[in-house]
């Protein structure tokens, strides 16, 4: 019985069950129940006609009806998917900037921040952060940085603006990275009593801070370094208290690419410290993103990609 019915066009796995059959010369009936069904199944009109005997005949009878699919209270609903954070290995750059461009006339391309599944990200989604190089092809970004540097915006749209305007003839490297990890130095202090005073001069590379009280406030401190360091335009210094006696200062190098000079604190100026001050960075790090002309294509994932015009 089981085979036969399933044999049925359409028909989903059935259990069958033998329900009454003592004799057989007269009647026998079995229980059928279809598996898996997601909906009310039509009942079947069978054909006795083979059957033996002048009154033989056959009926179905539905003991269950399946219960009717329906939405539950609230559903369906809108869901708004958001991209993921922007992947720059699928970012692209794109527009007439990447193609040509003549000496002395501002030129300009598009940046398309994507996730990692090629999706555009959202003008409400939190920014990234790119540098666009633009070098003669006797430069090496890598090293010394030998022509100018891109200005970028953001448009309404979550895509950026990038604006140059070379002064050299000849081809050109355009290079567009995205910092993928933002530099951080957390310079933290070593007193050992409430007796604390003096000050704490501090060098950066080739800059060199003087007279820093050692109480200075965090918004303070941010703005010496906005003032002295040439190239960076944006930080963010935050102070936190560790006990009664010690505090630590957390640096974040918003604006900058990539790894940068670590902060040497001198503390012989300093009462009630006990040892040098240690500070501990996370180096800045990031990745090339692809470029494309606009008669090219959008490529699959490509690191370390750079444009010559």
């Amino acid at each position: 019985m089981k085979r036969s019915i399933e044999s049925i066009d359409g028909t989903l796995p059935v259990d069958v069950s033998l329900v009454l059959c003592k004799n057989p010369h007269f009647t026998c009936s079995w229980d059928v129940t279809f598996i898996n069904s997601d909906s009310d199944r039509s009942s079947r009109s069978p054909l006795f006609q083979n059957l033996l005997g002048k009154l033989s005949y056959v009926t179905i009878t539905k003991i269950v009806q399946k219960r009717k699919v329906q939405s539950i209270y609230g559903l369906p609903q809108t869901v708004t998917v958001k991209p993921d954070k922007t992947d720059p290995s699928w970012t692209t750059a794109h527009s007439k900037g990447l193609s040509i461009a003549v000496v002395g006339k501002e030129t300009s391309f598009t940046i398309q921040p994507k996730d990692r599944f090629g999706n555009n990200e959202l003008e409400n989604q939190d920014s990234d952060f790119f540098v666009v190089f633009v070098t003669s092809t006797n430069g090496n970004i890598s090293k010394t940085i030998s022509g100018v540097i891109g200005q970028v915006s953001s448009n309404i749209d979550g895509s950026y603006n990038v604006r140059y305007t070379p002064t050299v003839s000849g081809k050109h490297t355009v290079a567009v990275v995205q910092a993928t990890v933002v530099e951080t130095q957390i310079i933290t202090t070593s007193f050992n009593t409430l007796k604390r005073g003096g000050i704490f001069p501090l060098n950066f590379d080739e800059y060199d801070f003087v007279s820093i009280p050692w109480d200075i406030n965090a918004s303070t401190f941010e703005e010496l370094i906005l003032h002295r360091i040439n190239g960076i335009s944006n930080i963010d210094v935050s102070k936190q208290k560790i006990d009664h006696y010690n505090f630590r200062f957390i640096i974040s190098f918003e604006s900058v690419v990539g790894d940068l000079p670590i902060f040497k604190v001198n503390t012989t100026g300093l009462t009630g410290n006990v040892s040098p001050w240690n500070v501990k960075k996370t180096n800045g790090k990031f990745k090339y993103i692809m470029t494309v002309s606009p008669d090219e294509e959008i490529r699959a994932p490509l690191y370390g990609n750079s444009k010559l015009i």
